[in-house]
């Protein structure tokens, strides 16, 4: 069976529980323990089946059994399946604004050792932690919902932008000196 939902469906219609009140020793249980009656109807014959049989037939595990069970309703079907309705919600939302606040801040063309590169540099008194701060601030000022978590912003940043903080490690140009006199 492909579905759950209509395996669920299946084990309920010929499964039923029974408590069980004592143990081997006379005891009575600290837990509950239910056993499992399946039965299987071939046309008019109804018979009893062992609990391993029927797993073994169906391919199943007995926690897969128990867990259509707990879902029986008082109607004697199973509730329906709760998993996969609701989109991921935001998250797009979350990425575009994000890339529109790392755009809002101006870039250095790469030049002399780098000028056949087309990466694209931020000022180096920028981090990526202070743009996040940012980012955060500007959320607040807006009252929009909570901001992307700083996980998110610098996946966006590392992956979906070419761009790195302008230190001069080379050599010198008179740019590299204006910017850091900036």
């Amino acid at each position: 069976m492909g579905c759950i939902a209509l395996q669920r469906e299946y084990i309920c219609e010929v499964v039923d529980k029974e408590q069980k009140k004592k143990n081997c020793s006379g005891r009575f249980h600290l837990k509950e323990k239910l056993h499992l009656h399946v039965q299987l109807t071939g046309g008019t014959q109804t018979s009893q089946s062992l609990k391993k049989m029927f797993l073994d037939t169906l391919h199943i595990s007995e926690r897969l059994v128990w867990i259509a069970i707990n879902k029986k309703t008082s109607l004697g079907v199973c509730d329906t399946e709760k998993r996969g309705k609701y989109p991921n919600r935001g998250k797009l939302y979350e990425r575009d604004e994000i890339k529109k606040h790392i755009n809002s801040f101006p870039r250095v063309e790469s030049h002399y050792a780098r000028r056949d590169s087309t990466r694209k540099y931020l000022k180096s008194s920028i981090s990526l932690q202070r743009m996040y701060n940012m980012y955060v601030d500007n959320h607040a000022r807006a009252g929009c919902n909570s901001p992307a978590s700083e996980t998110t912003y610098r996946d966006v940043f590392n992956k979906e932008f070419n761009i790195g903080f302008f230190k001069c490690a080379k050599d010198r140009c008179h740019v590299c000196a204006a910017q850091e006199n900036i």
